[in-house]
């Protein structure tokens, strides 16, 4: 697994990033510490599968303006729209309009950013 630093709030942070497909991001976002990010799910449940090292994998995107908190785990075929606020300890996976707070209060909600 590749790990990458950035820079983010005058400190360095840690973040993993497993790359097979793709994953697209841009320098205005603003991500938290702890961030995961799979393009891959790198097993299946069948052995002969796990095996082969036959994956399948989606590329991942992410707009521009995103603030990503910490503990988020994005995984593989997410599409993220611009201007998204993406809560503490959320895991992610699908289309997310542009936009959007998603937060992880018991279920999975999204609501419109009001300015």
């Amino acid at each position: 697994m590749k790990t990458l630093i950035f820079r983010a709030l005058m400190k360095v942070i840690w973040i993993r990033i497993k790359i097979l497909s793709g994953i697209y991001f841009k320098p205005t976002n603003l991500i938290g510490t702890n961030f995961l990010c799979f393009d891959c799910d790198f097993y299946s449940l069948y052995l002969a599968k796990r095996l082969s090292n036959s994956y399948i994998c989606k590329p991942v995107t992410i707009g521009e303006n995103i603030f990503i908190g910490a503990n988020v785990t994005i995984l593989k075929g997410t599409v993220i729209g611009n201007d998204c606020v993406i809560g503490a300890g959320v895991a992610l996976s699908g289309i997310i309009a542009a936009g959007v707070i998603v937060s992880n209060k018991n279920n999975f909600t999204t609501s419109e950013i009001r300015y």
